[in-house]
């Protein structure tokens, strides 16, 4: 029997609660450990923008405060149990968030790392524990299904694609042997993050009642932030999951869905050009990469060309 689905304002204000929370720690990470001159390359699709002195940690509170009013709301319209159910999926992205933002980025963070590298472990043992019986029930083979087939071919292919025509018709970046090992061991890597960012969440929201589409858009929004600020690679993941998700609902296999991711990533990361895919760098790691390729850029075009 589907479980009724639970009130649309109620659904939209768990949506950019969850949304603004995990965006407030990001820009917090950015101010308190990116430097000022390198906070350009910490906004997506605003190449080269200077923010104001200010602007991200004001932006944190106001993601902080609105975030805050939207879970009272919510608290206040279905009670406590909304918000435990929401706590139980939405704690793993955020202690992720919290680690890879504001602690490992900081100098000497010692046992801090520790903690919140055990804390992440715990809740996936916990939660995935709680999420293997989801609703649909799925199954655990390796099956291709003709319906999914275009989209499974064009989120494979499409970056392939894009990036040969790029780099229009020059030989691509890949190495035989390393795309051979991250086409077997990154669906690995890719089924983590399933669970993590899929699974558990669309198993909780699915007991609780939420519509598929919610589901599928407050998966994709979470999974895009995950990979801020690489412009690319947010909309590819965004794109992506909103497909993966409508299909786990469905009852296709997370053991499939993480072959598909696994294939997808290797042919985005060898195909495309580094100035557009960034090597699939993301948070501060990407801003770093970018800041030192623009310095380096600027550096070449202030020199004098060899006569």
């Amino acid at each position: 029997m589907k479980a009724a689905e639970a009130p649309v304002l109620n659904n939209l204000g768990l949506l950019f609660a969850s949304g603004l929370a995990f965006l407030s720690i990001i820009l917090t990470g950015g101010w308190l450990h990116i430097v000022q001159l390198d906070h350009q390359w910490n906004w997506p699709l605003v190449e080269g923008w200077k923010s104001t002195p200010g602007l991200a940690p004001r932006l944190a509170i106001l993601c902080i405060v609105a975030s805050a009013f939207l879970l009272i709301r919510e608290w206040r319209g279905s009670g406590l149990a909304s918000l435990k159910n929401w706590l139980a999926w939405f704690t793993l992205p955020l202690l992720l968030a919290t680690g890879f933002w504001i602690i490992l980025p900081a100098d000497n963070p010692g046992f801090a790392v520790w903690a919140v590298l055990l804390g992440v472990l715990a809740c996936v043992v916990w939660l995935a524990a709680r999420s293997l019986k989801p609703i649909p029930p799925h199954g655990l083979s390796f099956t291709l299904a003709g319906k999914d087939l275009i989209a499974d071919s064009l989120i494979i292919l499409l970056p392939v694609a894009v990036g040969a025509w790029i780099v229009d018709g020059d030989r691509l970046g890949l190495e035989r042997a390393d795309v051979i090992y991250s086409v077997l061991t990154y669906p690995f890597y890719a089924l983590v993050q399933l669970f993590i960012f899929l699974v558990i969440p669309a198993t909780h929201m699915s007991r609780r009642g939420y519509s598929a589409a919610t589901i599928s858009v407050s998966c994709a929004t979470i999974f895009s932030l995950a990979h801020w600020p690489n412009p690319l690679l947010m909309a590819g993941t965004g794109l992506a999951m909103l497909v993966w998700t409508r299909q786990y609902l469905r009852g296709r296999s997370v053991l499939m869905l993480a072959l598909v991711l696994g294939i997808a990533a290797t042919g985005f990361k060898f195909a495309m050009p580094m100035q557009w895919g960034w090597e699939m760098r993301i948070g501060p790691d990407y801003v770093e990469k970018r800041a030192a390729f623009d310095a380096n850029a600027k550096t070449q075009a202030a020199q004098p060309e060899e006569k």
